[in-house]
C-alpha cells in the first residue's frame, strides 16, 4: 500500500519487468539514475541488486540463475522466497511498454521522499545561528538537486527519420554566418567558448542568447560572475544597438520591451555543480531549456572532496557533458585560457568538448576579432574567420569591414 512515499506494488511490478526484458529495462534505469536505494522496500533492493549483477555480467536472467545467485547470498527467504519471486516475475507486469511508466512512478516516490529529507534537514538547521539568505540558498540547492522526471532512449529508428526528414531540427543558428557554417552547434553539444580575460566571451554568449531567443528557443543562462541585472543591461544594448545612456533612452525602452517577450532566463544565484545540473534537468522536462550557457567553467563549484582542483574542474567538465547527453540540450560553456592558450586548471575541458570557439582581439583593430574553432568533432578544424566587435554595446556580429564609419 502507497503511504505517499513509497509504492511496493510498483517497485514490484518494474522487478518483473526488468526479470522479463532486461535489455529494455536497464537502460531506462539506468539513464534515470535508478540504483538500489531508489526503492523503498527491502525485499525490492536486493532483488534489483541481483538482477543488475546477472545483467551487468552478461548472464541469463531466468528464474533458476536468480534463484542460485540468491542462494549463493542467503538472500532468498528475505526477498519474501520463492512464492515472492514467483509472484514478482509471473503475476506482476505483462508489458514491457509499461517500463517507462514504472520509472517515472519510483522516480516520483524517490523525489517526494527526497523532499521530505531536505524539509527535515533545513529545520534542524534552521534552529542554528545561520544567515537565512544562507539557510534558504541551501534548501534551495537541495530542492534542485533532487531527481524527477522519466527519460527514454531514443530508438534507431527515430534518429533516423529525424537524420533525413529534419536535418536542421537538432542545429542551433546562432545567427553569426560563418560560424553556422563552418562549426554547426546541434543537440547534446557541449561547445567550449574560450579566449584570455577580457577577451568578449560574455559578450559572444549574451550576442547567441539573444539571437537564439529571436527564433523561438527558450535560453537559460547561469552566470557565476555577473549580476542578472547587469547582464541585461548588456542584453538591452546589443538589441538597441546603442550604449545604456540617458540620450538613447527610446531606443532602450524599446529593448527593454523586446526583452521582455524573448524566452530568456538569467540565473546568477547558483555556484555548484549539483544545483546547476538539477536545474537543467528540470527546465528540460518543462521545456524550457533549448540551449543552455555557463559562464564560466572554472568558477563552478563541484562536491566532490578532490582537493585537486584539476580534478574538480574535470569533475565539472565531465558532468556537464553528461548532462548534455542524458538530457539532450545544447551547452555553451565558457572558459578561461592559461597564457600558454590552453583551458585553465583542467584539459578535461577540451577533452569532453564537442567543438571550441576561440575568440582572439586583432592589435590595432579594436572593433575587429578573430574567432576559430581549433578544433571540433563534427567538421574540419582550424577554422578562422572574422567578427566584428561592438564594445560599446557589448555586441558581437558578423564582419562589417566599415564597422569604424557608424
Amino acid at each position: 500500500m502507497s503511504d505517499g512515499f513509497s509504492t511496493p506494488e510498483v517497485e514490484q511490478a518494474l522487478i518483473s519487468a526488468l526479470m522479463q526484458w532486461p535489455d529494455k529495462g536497464f537502460p531506462v534505469c539506468h539513464l534515470n539514475t535508478i540504483t538500489v536505494e531508489s526503492f523503498s522496500d527491502a525485499r525490492h533492493r536486493l532483488l534489483f541488486d541481483a538482477l543488475l549483477h546477472l545483467w551487468s555480467s552478461g548472464k541469463p536472467i531466468d528464474r533458476a540463475v536468480i534463484l542460485a545467485l540468491l542462494g549463493e547470498r542467503k538472500q532468498l527467504d528475505a526477498v519474501g522466497g520463492e512464492l515472492y519471486l514467483n509472484e514478482t516475475r509471473y503475476e506482476c507486469c505483462h508489458a514491457e511498454e509499461m517500463i517507462p511508466y514504472y520509472v517515472e512512478l519510483v522516480l516520483e516516490r524517490v523525489a517526494r521522499r527526497g523532499l521530505r529529507s531536505a524539509c527535515v534537514e533545513t529545520f534542524k538547521e534552521s534552529k542554528a545561528p545561520i544567515p537565512v539568505e544562507d539557510l534558504i540558498s541551501e534548501h534551495e540547492n537541495k530542492i534542485a538537486a533532487i531527481p524527477h522526471g522519466v527519460v527514454e532512449p531514443e530508438s534507431m529508428a527515430s534518429i533516423l527519420d529525424r537524420l533525413f526528414d529534419e536535418p536542421d531540427k537538432d542545429v542551433i543558428k546562432t545567427k553569426i554566418t560563418k560560424l553556422d557554417e563552418l562549426s554547426p552547434f546541434g543537440h547534446c553539444n557541449m561547445t567550449l567558448i574560450a579566449g584570455m580575460r577580457k577577451a568578449g566571451k560574455t559578450a559572444l554568449a549574451l550576442s547567441i542568447a539573444a539571437n537564439v531567443a529571436r527564433q523561438g528557443v527558450a535560453v537559460v543562462y547561469y552566470s557565476l560572475e555577473d549580476h542578472g541585472t547587469e547582464l541585461s543591461k548588456r542584453i538591452i544594448t546589443g538589441i538597441a544597438g546603442v550604449p545604456f545612456l540617458p540620450h538613447h533612452s527610446d531606443k532602450l525602452i524599446a529593448a527593454r520591451n523586446q526583452l521582455k517577450q524573448l524566452p530568456i532566463q538569467i540565473i546568477d544565484s547558483m555556484q555548484s555543480l549539483s544545483g546547476i545540473c538539477a536545474s537543467i534537468a528540470q527546465l528540460s522536462q518543462r521545456k524550457e531549456a533549448g540551449l543552455v550557457i555557463v559562464d564560466y567553467a572554472q568558477l563552478v563549484k563541484a562536491e566532490s572532496l578532490k582537493e585537486n582542483r584539476e580534478q574538480q574542474v574535470s569533475e565539472v567538465s565531465r558532468t556537464f557533458r553528461q548532462t548534455c547527453m542524458k538530457w539532450r540540450v545544447p551547452m555553451l560553456l565558457l572558459c578561461q585560457l592559461n597564457e600558454d592558450g590552453r583551458t585553465r586548471e583542467s584539459r578535461a575541458l577540451e577533452q569532453d568538448c564537442t567543438a571550441m570557439w576561440l575568440l582572439q582581439r586583432i592589435e590595432d583593430e579594436p572593433n575587429v576579432m578573430t574567432l576559430s574553432v581549433p578544433f571540433q568533432r563534427n567538421g574540419p578544424s582550424e577554422q578562422v574567420f572574422r567578427v566584428t566587435f561592438r564594445g560599446d554595446v557589448s555586441r558581437i556580429e558578423n564582419y562589417q569591414p566599415n564597422i569604424d564609419e557608424r
